[in-house]
């Protein structure tokens, strides 16, 4: 018995579906050009109005008491960063940790961060607070 095979033709690409989508690319492509310099300004302010909170924490240092606060940070208006670490410390000593915030001057205070640390029974000592260097 003898079996027939078909030739597959080769054919070229299909230029409709291509044109349809160049047309839907090409105004996307367009309006990004004339909206990203004002979103790469706007970020620019926000960037040279961020600063970082610095300060190691006394008092009550348990891992839940300092998930709580970093989840509360975290929550908070203007907070874009929180970093808690707890300190190594030898048998005897007392227990304490560093706290980094990055966070807008515009909505938040170095009073305001310090309020809330001491509102969970802690105390904020070496605190710093400095301007935020641009990573760009």
């Amino acid at each position: 018995m003898e079996r027939v095979f078909r030739i597959h033709r080769i054919s070229r690409p299909y230029t409709g579906l291509n044109l349809a989508t160049l047309a839907l690319i090409l105004p996307c492509f367009c309006l990004s050009l004339f909206c990203l310099p004002d979103a790469t300004a706007a970020q620019d302010r926000a960037a040279s109005n961020l600063r970082q909170f610095k300060a190691e924490l006394h008092g009550v240092i348990c891992k839940p008491c300092l998930k709580s606060l970093t989840d509360e940070l975290r929550s908070t208006p203007g907070v874009h960063r929180t970093r808690i670490k707890r300190a190594p410390v030898k048998k005897g000593e007392k227990r304490y940790a560093f706290i980094k915030v990055d966070y807008e001057a515009g909505k938040l205070s170095r009073d305001d961060l310090v309020e809330l640390i001491e509102f969970r029974d802690m105390t904020a000592l070496s605190v710093e607070d400095t301007a935020q260097k641009s990573t760009r």
